[in-house]
């Protein structure tokens, strides 16, 4: 009886740890969205990923699009076509479905043309490595067995930007830590929010 219960409470010992551990670790690494001014990190690798000039400013501000009926788009993506090309193919399916009545995008390589700049870049020269110890795993035998997972990130940057007379307003900037082991599905979600949170603003500015 005595062992019976014992291997019941490392059962439950292992999964108090195991979920203690994706709670602290999942509310990091989900992403979040920034209102705060960038750092000059981040500031200097969003001006290398649109080649402008460092001192080019970028600020927080809320600004409308005029009501179009057709918008020219910038996408800087450090020449990642697995963020690249999900993103063209999101505006072949707008301009399909949505261009009508919310006006219709039209891809641009100058900058200087745009009315609208999406970025989304993987800071891969900042890797961070993490090693998670899961130090009670209940097994059929009710043995307790070390294990551990070690997992590698890099920050995985999302802006939204308008052209402004003396730089770029940032209307939206998320950020979250992608893992190395998921990097195509990482990609994938970041892009997601990306375009979900254009469309959120075409719809706002109604013919």
């Amino acid at each position: 009886m005595y062992q019976s219960n014992t291997g019941t409470s490392l059962q439950a010992l292992a999964f108090i740890i195991g979920l203690f551990c994706v709670c602290i670790f999942g509310a990091q690494a989900t992403g979040q969205e920034i209102k705060s001014p960038l750092s000059p990190e981040d500031k200097g690798n969003l001006t290398e990923v649109l080649r402008i000039p460092a001192k080019t400013q970028i600020e927080i501000k809320t600004v409308s699009l005029r009501p179009s009926r057709s918008y020219t788009i910038y996408v800087g993506t450090r020449f990642d076509f697995e963020v690249e090309d999900p993103i063209k193919a999101w505006i072949e399916r707008w301009n399909e479905k949505q261009a009508r009545k919310f006006g219709k995008l039209i891809l641009t390589d100058d900058l200087q043309e745009a009315d609208i700049v999406l970025v989304q870049y993987l800071d891969f020269m900042t890797e961070i490595s993490e090693t998670i110890y899961h130090p009670i795993i209940a097994t059929h035998s009710g043995i307790a067995v070390p294990h551990r997972e070690d997992n590698k990130y890099s920050p995985m940057h999302a802006y939204l930007l308008v052209p402004q007379a003396e730089g770029f307003a940032m209307l939206w900037h998320h950020q979250r830590l992608a893992r190395y082991e998921i990097m195509a599905r990482e990609k994938k979600d970041s892009g997601r929010k990306l375009t979900n949170t254009l469309a959120r603003l075409l719809k706002k500015q109604q013919l």
